[in-house]
């Protein structure tokens, strides 16, 4: 978990972490912040679980994740935000899940604790395989478990996710990467998170299309099956929602579709990858 400006949701997630049915289980915790806030909250914890903590002079969530990922020695990786929660039985059930199925990656879903809505708007409406064609509507970073093969395949590409000159998309780049290894994901809908709900604003949806675009200019041209969902999300979505939205005089979701658009071309654009 890596972790900055957040002192309340910290002692949330690792309460819901105390109280988890199934206990053999490690945090690691990369603090990004110039105060104790954090260290000060883990001691209340460190007699409950194993927690190994680390302060880094440092700012950037991939590089904090790649950073907490040399210290790992369990057999299932998760990457945890700071203001999620845990339900008590959700290690257990994860645990289940890898025993019974030979899958590498499971990707679940993030609900708000208070109104129980879906956290996010483009969740697929089903549980499924993840392959490259569903992979913008199955994969969110807290969500996400995987088994532990080679470390060396785990790790973030830091110019992808908060703090970066691409700060999204750093799920999807990693998971994209593990797929064309031959991991095996699913994303199941029964299990959930607790993440709080943020509604969508023109700025935050301009941020995540700057990811998303450096993503498509990443890899596609190495996988033609990522053109298909390239055309859909940087040309369909953003100006048919635009040309729905104006037609129905929604100024502000045209304007949501219209700073998404142009923050996916902003990242595409930008992304230099010697094409």
């Amino acid at each position: 978990m890596a972790t900055y400006g957040r002192s309340k949701e910290i002692k949330n997630f690792l309460n819901s972490l105390k109280n988890q049915t199934y206990k053999n289980f490690e945090l690691i915790v990369i603090d990004q912040n110039e105060d104790n806030k954090v260290y000060e909250i883990i001691k209340e914890f460190e007699n409950g679980f194993e927690i190994k903590y680390f302060k880094v002079n440092f700012k950037g969530l991939s590089k904090s994740r790649n950073y907490g990922i040399n210290y790992i020695s369990g057999d299932i990786i998760a990457f945890p935000d700071d203001d999620c929660e845990y339900p008590e039985n959700l290690l257990e059930n994860v645990l289940k899940f890898f025993e019974k199925n030979h899958y590498d990656i499971l990707s679940i879903m993030a609900i708000d604790k208070d109104s129980e809505k879906e956290n996010l708007n483009r969740w697929l409406k089903f549980s499924s395989i993840v392959n490259v064609f569903n992979i913008l509507r199955t994969i969110s970073s807290p969500c996400l478990f995987i088994k532990l093969k080679t470390k060396s395949d785990i790790f973030f590409d830091e110019s992808f996710g908060v703090g970066s000159s691409f700060p999204s998309a750093e799920e999807m780049e990693l998971i994209f990467r593990l797929l064309k290894k031959g991991y095996k994901g699913y994303f199941e809908r029964n299990l959930f998170i607790y993440h709080p709900y943020k509604e969508d604003s023109k700025e935050r949806a301009y941020h995540y299309g700057i990811g998303m675009g450096a993503f498509f200019k990443k890899h596609l041209k190495n996988d033609i099956r990522l053109l298909f969902p390239f055309v859909e999300n940087l040309i369909i979505r953003p100006i048919g929602g635009m040309i729905i939205n104006g037609i129905t005089l929604r100024k502000e979701k045209f304007l949501k579709n219209l700073y998404g658009f142009i923050g996916r071309w902003k990242g595409f654009l930008s992304y230099d990858n010697n094409w």
